[in-house]
This record gives structure tokens, C-alpha cells and sequence, in this order.
């Protein structure tokens, strides 16, 4: 569930998708179908993933120390030895 108290993990969420989404059509591009429309959609989701990517990296960038939904040093986050178990 997406929690909206937690700015920086939204943010974060941006920043990763739309990195995916222009890294993803930038590869599709090597080879795209022949119709110049998959060309133009391929384009535009370049572009908007870059537009989505660089402002939320930034953002996440000063917002680093903002608190996060994520717990750390938790039995989940941790490794604990084989014999402490």
C-alpha cells in the first residue's frame, strides 16, 4: 500500500520508474518495429520517463534525510549469524 506520509519513498518510487522507463525505450529503439509510429511512442516514452526521472532524482537528493517507510536494523534487514538463531 502506498503510504503518503512518506514523501521521499513516493519520490523514490518516481525517480526508479521513470529511469526504468527511459533506459527500457532507449533499448527498444535498437531495433524498433518498422511502422514510424512505434517509432514516435517510443520517443515519447523516452522522453517522458526522462522527464519523470530527473526531477525526482534531484528531489530525492534533498530529501535524503527525510524520514522513510522502510525500517532498518530489523530482523528483516539484518543477517544474523547461523548460531544465534
Amino acid at each position: 500500500m502506498i503510504d503518503v506520509a512518506y514523501s521521499r519513498d513516493l519520490i523514490m518510487i518516481g525517480a526508479i520508474f521513470g529511469l526504468a522507463a527511459f533506459i527500457w525505450s532507449g533499448w527498444a529503439q535498437a531495433a524498433p518495429p518498422r511502422a514510424l509510429v512505434w517509432r514516435l511512442v517510443l520517443a515519447g516514452l523516452g522522453v517522458a520517463g526522462l522527464t519523470l526521472a530527473v526531477p525526482s532524482i534531484l528531489t530525492a537528493i534533498g530529501n535524503w534525510s527525510e524520514p522513510s517507510a522502510f525500517t532498518t536494523w530489523v530482523q528483516g534487514f539484518v543477517a544474523t549469524p547461523l548460531n544465534e538463531r
